[in-house]
């Protein structure tokens, strides 16, 4: 189902730092091409009263915090707020210039402050090791880590873990590439990463995948990789390029 629908020719657009240019849903599925909409995802579905694991796979780690609480705090009681209306919030940031409030970099922190329950525990799997004061992170995978410990995480039943919680899944496709935009991860490893995490599918409350095509070295890459993604979890969307 298409939340917000692709535009035409797509493959002339550009994600950038604030704009969406479409948001599929799929059961527990949200595929969009900006990051930034996984939070509106994540408010859409996910229990105000729950604690949830957070498990972030991504070339960054998208810890930025940027915007003022006050330019967006309406939202812990209006928590189903349409997507335009997420998209629209604005406030005046400190050089006097009218700035989104959500974006690719600052949505995770910024859902934090409204929802702290939501991240109980954390995982980063990035390229670089995390660390943040604002979040209990349980661990860093590099990516040959992230395949065997995948399953470690995902599984309930692993006494190893500190808590039941089921997961919020964040992925973006830049992470099979690197900063200058070749693949580095092939699709054998990709495939396999969605073999893994569909195994422990009832453990998973949301997954949000981002193409971000201009850190995969555009449009053609990162949808060929989405479409590997989601014929292994059992659906697909289709863009027009």
């Amino acid at each position: 189902m298409w939340i917000k629908e692709s535009p035409e020719n797509i493959s002339a657009k550009s994600s950038g730092r604030d704009v969406l240019n479409f948001l599929f849903n799929h059961d527990i599925f949200y595929v969009m091409d900006n990051h930034l909409a996984a939070a509106w995802c994540w408010l859409q579905k996910l229990d105000k009263n729950t604690s949830y694991n957070f498990f972030h796979i991504d070339q960054h780690e998208d810890l930025w915090c940027n915007a003022p609480i006050e330019s967006y705090s309406y939202i812990k009681s209006n928590q189903y707020i349409t997507l335009d209306e997420f998209l629209s919030l604005k406030y005046v940031s400190c050089i006097n210039c009218l700035e989104k409030v959500f974006n690719y970099g600052n949505y995770i922190l910024q859902t934090n402050k409204l929802y702290p329950n939501w991240f109980e525990n954390c995982i980063f799997a990035c390229e670089d090791y995390i660390t943040d004061i604002n979040l209990n992170i349980l661990d860093n995978l590099n990516h040959q880590e992230l395949l065997p410990k995948i399953n470690e995480f995902l599984d309930s039943k692993n006494t190893k873990k500190k808590s039941f919680n089921k997961w919020i899944l964040n992925i973006d496709i830049d992470y099979f590439f690197d900063e200058k935009q070749n693949q580095i991860m092939d699709d054998e490893y990709i495939k396999q990463l969605c073999i893994n995490i569909s195994t422990f599918m009832s453990n998973i409350e949301i997954i949000t995948i981002s193409l971000s095509p201009e850190y995969c070295g555009g449009w053609d890459k990162s949808y060929r990789i989405a479409n590997i993604m989601t014929d292994i979890f059992g659906f697909n969307f289709e863009l027009q390029l």
